[in-house]
Order: C-alpha cells, then sequence, then structure tokens
C-alpha cells in the first residue's frame, strides 16, 4: 500500500536573520473559537551572510500557520 502523506510534503522557503533548526509548537486560534495545536518544522538550507534560508515544513496544516 502506498501512502501519500510519506511520498509528498509541501515545503516552503523562507528567509530570516540567523536560525538554525527545529520545532515550533504554539498553539493557534482556530476558526470556531478555541485553540487548536500546531507544528512547523524548519531547517537550514544554506547562509547569505546575516540571513539564512530555510525549508520550512507545515506538519498541521492549519488556516494562515504559515503566516504566525
Amino acid at each position: 500500500m502506498t501512502h501519500w502523506h510519506t511520498l509528498f510534503r509541501n515545503v516552503h522557503l523562507a528567509t530570516m536573520a540567523g536560525a538554525g533548526y527545529g520545532e515550533i509548537r504554539t498553539p493557534l486560534p482556530a476558526r470556531t473559537g478555541g485553540i487548536v495545536p500546531a507544528l512547523t518544522r524548519y531547517r537550514v538550507l544554506e547562509r547569505f551572510g546575516n540571513s539564512t534560508l530555510l525549508a520550512v515544513e507545515i506538519e498541521t496544516g492549519r488556516h494562515h500557520q504559515i503566516r504566525r
């Protein structure tokens, strides 16, 4: 059996000052009220002086998670 979630991932690119690798586990507001868990993983692809190119994986797919 093929598990599609292991074959295809949404990986976003981002730049920021500094940074290494890690996870962000911060609850986000739900559209219907309350809060929901959210998980974002990031890792360094390349460093350019004061900037860092990151690969960012949105694990939980929450609404507007990539902007928070």
